[in-house]
């Protein structure tokens, strides 16, 4: 019987974030719901990890209570988050902002770059917000820096941009900004939500290469959140599937691409186009169930092609398959649907 994968306190330390168990409530007039359960993953220094699944699977608040934004209602209620061995769990803002653990040592990248940057404020004062929390700068310095940071993500005219605001920008342009600002405070960890969301094809592409070219070269943990298995072939070395508020696979890109093994990751990658003629793409039916309505046992047996009867009543635990696998399903090997 496999073991059910936990971080025991050495992984824990040499993970740079280590999320373990993690569950997650929000809270208003209506009641309680837990949208996050059980959720566990880490990521290394200079790895980059993927988050993938559709919305509402939980993707977007497990990095949220990683970053301590979860915002009103919002509360990790059980599990631990771990960050360069120290735990986070449960600090507040101010200590947050005390150890530099947002923006100075864990940057983030969001999704809308027009609600991320403050409108009444010029970019380059944006940026100096961003240096100052790794030096004091005098201002020649901080317009010079400020100009490198935005010359090193291919902004044109990078000096011209300090003095712009952000609707003097395009939204290509913006994204560029925020990966500045971002990396600017030269932090150990990025996090990426759905960064191209906002943008075409064309710019997606560029900003996407833009990132992974700067994490390499930084040697920063990357975490990007994405619906995209494009995305992921492009961007990660592991891969971490959700559904429904819990992970339910994980992997490297290469196992997790070229041979899904839970169900819910095999449908996903059956409903991608391949470009092959003649190829079946077969649509998941249904949709992720909300946080109010969560079906008993396994929360994918309700659109699973290969649910047997214990599946609507157990709930199945993430087990590790191999030293880099692991899997919620209460069958192992489950069949071909």
């Amino acid at each position: 019987m496999p073991l059910q994968p936990s971080l025991d306190a050495a992984s824990a330390r040499s993970a740079l974030l280590a999320v373990e168990n993690v569950a997650v409530t929000y809270s208003n007039r209506s009641g309680s719901h837990e949208v996050c359960s059980d959720v566990t993953l880490s990521v290394g220094r200079g790895e980059a990890l993927a988050v993938i699944g559709e919305s509402g699977s939980g993707k977007s608040v497990t990095v949220l209570a990683v970053t301590g934004l979860l915002g009103a209602g919002g509360t990790i209620t059980q599990g631990s988050i771990r960050f360069d061995g120290e735990d986070i769990t449960r600090l507040d803002d101010r200590e947050r902002r005390r150890r530099g653990l947002r923006g100075r040592r864990i940057g983030m990248i969001f999704q809308n770059p027009s609600r991320a940057l403050d409108p009444v404020f010029t970019i380059g004062q944006q940026l100096n917000e961003a240096l100052r929390q790794t030096d004091r700068f005098s201002q020649p310095e901080l317009r010079r820096k400020g100009t490198d940071w935005l010359r090193h993500v291919g902004l044109p005219d990078p000096e011209e941009a300090l003095d712009r605001y952000p609707h003097q920008l395009s939204g290509g342009q913006r994204q560029r900004v925020m990966i500045a600002i971002a990396l600017a405070s030269e932090p150990d960890l990025l996090i990426a939500d759905e960064p191209t969301t906002a943008l075409d094809v064309t710019i997606q592409a560029q900003v996407l290469g833009l990132i992974r070219r700067l994490q390499r070269e930084l040697g920063l943990a990357l975490v990007i959140v994405t619906h995209d298995f494009g995305v992921v072939a492009a961007m990660a070395d592991r891969v971490a599937v959700m559904y429904a508020g819990q992970v339910v696979e994980t992997g490297t890109v290469d196992e997790i691409i070229r041979a899904p093994r839970h169900p819910y990751t095999r449908a996903l990658m059956a409903s991608l186009p391949t470009g092959i003629p003649g190829t079946r793409v077969t649509a998941l039916p249904g949709s992720v169930p909300s946080a109010r309505s969560m079906p008993s046992g396994c929360r994918f047996h309700p659109r699973c092609p290969v649910a047997v009867p214990a599946c609507s009543v157990t709930r199945p635990v993430l087990d590790s398959l191999s030293e880099s696998r692991a899997m919620r399903c209460l069958l192992e090997e489950a069949p071909a649907s």
